[in-house]
């Protein structure tokens, strides 16, 4: 492929479609945006990371200034996705969002409205998906088996792996034989 430079970055069928792309979901999204096929190839060939656009971590991508405004050359900057998910995160609308797909932010308290609503969902739901037949049965096949090992306590088979692993012996029983017996 040929290297992309300022002079063929908006005749290159690859740049078209990616331009495309980003005006077609900021539309879906209800965002305006105002940026010719010209003024975003160059806010990209000056940021010079055309070649490491994308979603993903470590990549870079075209964000607007708080998460506000439209897609304009005077309200977009380039930055890495991470930050530019963080600043959503940040942001009211960014909370907003989340909130009314179901998730919580740090230190965001649901709305009353939001709580009636969460709990006039739950009513009528059974609270256990077993009956108590199934109860019973799970309840007797655990008689007599120990539930668990405590947290931080490793259990002996673990003891065991730790000993073999740094010292090389495992522990067994030991047989003491007397040599002067054996001998006779």
């Amino acid at each position: 492929m040929k290297a992309i430079t300022k002079r063929n970055l908006k005749i290159n069928p690859d740049v078209r479609k990616r331009f495309n792309e980003h005006r077609n979901n900021a539309r879906m999204r209800g965002i305006e945006f105002l940026l010719t096929i010209d003024e975003w190839c160059q806010i990209w060939f000056d940021s010079g990371h055309w070649h490491e656009r994308g979603r993903q971590r470590g990549q870079y991508c075209m964000a607007r200034f708080g998460d506000k405004g439209s897609y304009a050359a005077s309200n977009v900057k380039i930055i890495l996705h991470s930050d530019n998910v963080k600043e959503e995160v940040i942001s009211e609308a960014g909370r907003q969002k989340l909130v009314e797909h179901g998730r919580s932010t740090k230190g965001f308290k649901h709305s009353e409205e939001f709580k009636k609503w969460q709990s006039e969902q739950k009513k009528g739901r059974k609270t256990s998906p077993r009956s108590e037949e199934t109860k019973r049965r799970i309840s007797q096949s655990l008689k007599g088996k120990t539930k668990g090992i405590k947290r931080g306590q490793p259990s002996a088979e673990t003891i065991e792996k730790i000993r073999w692993a740094t010292t090389g012996v495992k522990k067994t029983k030991r047989v003491i034989c007397d040599q002067s017996q054996s001998a006779i």
